[in-house]
């Protein structure tokens, strides 16, 4: 039997009875510590994709530096290269034309709409070197998308996305195609199909 706590009594006494100095003293009830909240893990995918889509979004910024400034420098007034190619818009006089040269027919299917033609004609068909090597060799044709005779056109020659760059022999038969191109690209590409025309011809 250990007496009460509040029994004064000597330190020695309390070990005598088996009793420690915490037992001598009340001891208060514990309160219960408040549960810490349980936070969840954030999801890490828009971390991981964010890096990939500011890559994507500056190597196309980089990709389209150009054409911007290109489009700046208009809205400045700084002045810039014309397309000066004399493109006929008649395909059926153009084809006449061609058979009477014995020259390649050169058709652009374009529209004023399509940003890509707008940069062909302002950065590829204005060279000097291209024009001098179009108006040599080509008879050149631009057919207007938006208009009847465009689409039907596009529609025989099966022409689904523009800019189309089409070379063809006086009887109408498809050579070479093409489409978006940049000056060297061009010149490649017309001169290459000037050596398979001469070739094919009788």
């Amino acid at each position: 039997m250990l007496p009460p706590a509040d029994w004064p009594c000597h330190t020695a006494s309390r070990y005598a009875y088996g009793m420690k100095d915490d037992d001598a003293q009340p001891r208060a009830a514990p309160r219960d510590a408040p549960e810490s909240p349980v936070v969840a893990p954030r999801p890490l995918t828009w971390r991981i994709l964010l890096l990939p889509a500011a890559f994507l979004i500056l190597a196309a910024g980089v990709a389209q530096w150009n054409s911007i400034a290109w489009e700046i420098s208009g809205l400045l007034g700084h002045p810039r290269p014309r397309d000066t190619i004399a493109w006929r818009s008649d395909f059926a006089g153009a084809r006449l034309a061609a058979g009477r040269l014995h020259q390649p027919l050169l058709v652009d299917f374009w529209a004023s709409w399509c940003y890509p033609c707008r940069v062909m004609k302002r950065r590829v068909w204005s060279s000097r070197v291209v024009h001098q090597l179009v108006e040599k060799s080509f008879i050149p044709v631009a057919v207007d998308m938006d208009t009847p005779a465009g689409k039907e056109l596009a529609l025989r020659y099966g022409v689904r996305t523009i800019p189309a760059i089409l070379v063809m022999d006086s009887a109408g038969q498809v050579r070479d195609v093409s489409t978006t191109m940049d000056k060297n690209q061009t010149l490649h590409f017309l001169r290459t199909s000037l050596r398979r025309f001469a070739q094919a011809s009788p």
